[in-house]
């Protein structure tokens, strides 16, 4: 199939053979609507884009994530006229606002639903953000493009079956996307495919995670590659020490005996010549 402009993103997400395909868009589409936000293009000058962000405001993640890109103006321009938006809004639901009236029945069931029309506000305003509506949007086209290139590429077909799986939460989208999307016949195809990539990817995870651990267990410390380095360093730190307490040289005469020194010794550690430390890694 020949690559379209709306497939490049879906192909260079599985060529990056990342651990989740969708994450790595996930992460590309953020950004690129944090620029869009606060970036060069100044968006958030237009008064038709600040009535949008105004109106849906951005999520607890979202307002951390505006604040970390650095343009203190942009958002300054966007909190101004999202504050007087929603200051109007509280003053509207504060005149229309009646506590609730709960039973002695409902007050022993201790019931969790909302009862007032300002707490349903408040939730109405936490779950309402601009970034995630546009990706919303974004990641159901990714989604639909997924399935149509499953159905006309062959080499995607085959990218996606050498994948290494998907994180859980696109791994659920991915099933539930796929019975609304294929025929039976092509569900027979794929979910074995993606059921295999799933279970054999995640214990792979899993046993380099139980791995992670067992090198930082001094026994294994033939068996790691970073470890020795470790140890190495800390050994190289005791006699840079020594050195400069006990040798009256100056810093390059000590450089140089460092060097020479540590050299030797490195040589003499890969050989199995010198014992490696017996504490255990802190």
């Amino acid at each position: 199939m020949k690559e379209q402009l709306y497939t490049i993103p879906l192909n260079d997400a599985f060529a990056a053979d990342d651990e989740c395909p969708f994450c790595y868009i996930e992460q590309k589409v953020e950004q690129d609507l944090l620029d869009f936000t606060l970036g060069s293009g100044s968006s958030y000058m237009e008064s038709d884009i600040r009535d949008i962000t105004d109106k849906a405001g951005f999520c607890r993640y979202h307002f951390q994530k505006m604040f970390q890109y650095g343009n203190t103006l942009g958002n300054a321009w966007i909190l101004k006229t999202h504050f007087r938006k929603i200051n109007q809004e509280l003053d509207q639901e504060i005149k229309r606002f009646k506590p609730a009236k709960i039973s002695f029945l409902d007050r022993m069931k201790k019931s969790k639903e909302v009862n007032n029309t300002m707490t349903a506000w408040t939730y109405a305003k936490q779950e309402s953000c601009y970034i995630c509506n546009q990706y919303k949007d974004t990641y159901a086209r990714y989604m639909d493009t997924f399935f149509f290139m499953y159905k006309k590429d062959e080499a995607f077909r085959k990218r996606f079956e050498e994948s290494k799986g998907f994180c859980l939460v696109h791994f659920g989208d991915l099933c539930q996307a796929a019975c609304e999307t294929l025929s039976d016949k092509q569900k027979e195809e794929f979910f074995p495919v993606l059921f295999g990539l799933m279970k054999e990817n995640m214990e792979r995870v899993g046993e380099d995670v139980s791995w992670l651990v067992e090198k930082f267990d001094y026994k294994n410390l033939d068996e790691t590659y970073f470890l020795p380095a470790i140890y190495f360093s800390e050994f190289v730190v005791i006699v840079y020490v020594d050195i400069f307490f006990f040798i009256p040289v100056n810093s390059f005469g000590l450089f140089l005996v460092v060097a020479v020194c540590t050299h030797f010794i490195y040589q003499a550690y890969i050989r199995g010549k010198l014992k490696t430390p017996t504490w255990k890694f802190k």
